[in-house]
């Protein structure tokens, strides 16, 4: 897998990703990325993994994009991006 880390969205309904070393969790809502280039969090709706080759660290989903969110790694397996009081109280 190469060390480059590529992320194309289309029309924010889908999104071809590189670089992708690992998929901690996924759901409709959100999904959380290991990637070459640090942690990435996608979040919409209707989110769904049409494609997976690990060997070689390609991704592809679709759904309704709302957001994409690199974050550094906290804690012992990689964290979760810390998120503001405000919105885990409305969730």
């Amino acid at each position: 897998m190469a060390e480059n880390h590529e992320l194309v969205l289309w029309n924010r309904q889908k999104m071809n990703l590189t670089g992708i070393m690992h998929v901690d969790s996924f759901n409709e809502q959100e999904i959380v990325l290991q990637t070459a280039m640090g942690n990435l969090v996608l979040r919409g709706e209707g989110l769904a993994i049409v494609n997976f080759d690990m060997g070689e660290g390609r991704l592809g989903v679709e759904g309704s994009f709302r957001s994409a969110e690199y974050y550094e790694a906290s804690g012992a397996k990689g964290g979760k991006p810390r998120r503001k009081l405000l919105e885990r109280l409305l969730r």
